[in-house]
């Protein structure tokens, strides 16, 4: 396992997220990882495009024809937004890969995709509102955080952390607790009118 296969961004993938879906070999390698059985997969995209993949998000999951498949959007150093299809025809035997060019971003993140010179990125798709979220490190020694409107390509830059701050790229999504449930263990006690009572409870979420 060569460390030109380490990824600069990587998303989600497979049959109920067993694997991860990564950019690596500097842009031009797809690269799927099944951590459990220690397996590496991948895609040289270095024959049909000159482009340098260096972000990824994983937006929606549906069918591809007729096969269950996941879609990506994917950024390229000179800022081109791709999407990026992944489906399986054999329920997750084997994987297949297509991708599309949507348009241009008119980002320049030149030096994402080569791990070791400092520059770097990592992106994830908010489904609530529809937009791209990417945080960049490239030219200023500054982490940058943009908005990317998928179907326009339009961006919109939200700020930063601030200069010498580093590294704080990696982006990450988490579902949030919506209910919660108390459990407290029963007790006896004996109270009189103008007491106070104080009670410990654990609280849990109920997914």
């Amino acid at each position: 396992f060569s460390e030109d296969f380490i990824w600069s961004d990587a998303a989600p993938a497979g049959i109920n997220d067993q694997q991860i879906l990564g950019l690596s070999y500097n842009g031009k390698c797809v690269v799927m990882l099944d951590p459990a059985k220690a397996t590496v997969n991948y895609w040289d995209l270095s024959m049909t495009y000159n482009e340098q993949f260096c972000a990824i998000a994983r937006h929606t999951e549906g069918t591809y024809i007729v096969y269950p498949a996941e879609f990506y959007y994917v950024l390229a150093e000179d800022g081109s937004l791709w999407q990026f299809t992944l489906y399986t025809s054999d329920n997750g035997k084997t994987y297949n890969l297509t991708h599309t060019r949507l348009g241009y971003t008119g980002l320049e993140l030149m030096g994402v995709s080569n791990i070791t010179d400092g520059q770097t990125a990592s992106m994830i798709y908010d489904e609530e509102s529809g937009y791209l979220v990417l945080a960049a490190r490239i030219s200023d020694g500054t982490t940058h955080v943009y908005m990317i409107q998928p179907e326009s390509q339009l961006v919109t830059e939200l700020g930063d952390f601030g200069s010498g701050i580093w590294p704080v790229t990696t982006l990450y999504q988490y579902d949030r607790v919506s209910q919660l449930s108390i459990r407290s263990d029963m007790t006896d006690c004996e109270i009189f009118a103008g007491d106070g009572l104080q009670f410990s409870a654990v609280v849990l979420p109920d997914s």
